[in-house]
């Protein structure tokens, strides 16, 4: 009863309707469709960091590890294929090796 309306990205969207079934939660049909990178705030100067992080969202992406971790607390693979992954990379002239 504190909000008439809300929007979030599809993955807080299944969380919120999975983990709160009595909530007067509802979904419209239509959807806004954006598709804008996540990111992620790290502190200035920290390449280590950095470097890590994306290293492990590339070794995740690439074996499978995030499309599991989706399908078992989201119901459903919402994860960027390796392709895509790797398109973005290139696109983008992103390196972290």
């Amino acid at each position: 009863g504190r909000a008439d309306f809300h929007v979030m990205d599809y993955n807080a969207t299944l969380w919120a309707l999975q983990n709160n079934p009595n909530d007067n939660l509802r979904v419209l049909e239509e959807t806004i469709e954006r598709p804008d990178p996540v990111g992620m705030a790290i502190s200035e100067g920290n390449p280590k960091l950095l470097n890590a992080l994306n290293q492990s969202i590339e070794k995740h992406t690439k074996n499978g590890d995030y499309s599991e971790i989706y399908k078992k607390y989201l119901g459903e693979d919402i994860s960027v294929s390796p392709e895509i992954f790797d398109a973005f990379k290139e696109q983008t002239g992103i390196s972290w090796d």
